[in-house]
C-alpha cells in the first residue's frame, strides 16, 4: 500500500482518538452514572455527554475547515464561508445549552 491510501486513514483515526479522549471518555466510563443521556450534577459524566462532546468537537472542526476551506478559494466563497459559520454557531449554541442542562 502506498502513503497516500494510508495516511487518511491513520489520521482520520488519530483525530477521532484525540477527541474522544478530549471529550472526557475515562471519565464517563469510570464515574458515569447509569443515565441514558445527561444528567443534572455537574460531578458526573455520562458516555452519552462523551457522544456529544464528540459531536460538538467534530462539528466545530469541521465548521473551521470550511471556513478556512472558503479562503483560499475564488470560487464559492460565501456559501463556504456562510455555511461554516452557520455550523459554527449551532456547535456554540449546543455547547452552551449543554453547559445550562448540567448547571
Amino acid at each position: 500500500m502506498r502513503w497516500h491510501t494510508i495516511l487518511p486513514i491513520v489520521s482520520s483515526v488519530y483525530i477521532v482518538a484525540i477527541f474522544t479522549l478530549a471529550s472526557g471518555i475515562f471519565n464517563g466510563i469510570l464515574e458515569g452514572e447509569n443515565a441514558l443521556f445527561i444528567t443534572r450534577n455537574r460531578n458526573v459524566q455520562t458516555l452519552g455527554e462523551v457522544v456529544l462532546g464528540i459531536f460538538i468537537m467534530s462539528a466545530g472542526a469541521t465548521a473551521f475547515y470550511l471556513i478556512h476551506k472558503s479562503v483560499d478559494r475564488k470560487i464559492g466563497v460565501n456559501k463556504l464561508m456562510v455555511v461554516g459559520f452557520s455550523i459554527l454557531t449551532l456547535t456554540l449554541i449546543s455547547l452552551y445549552a449543554l453547559m445550562i442542562i448540567k448547571l
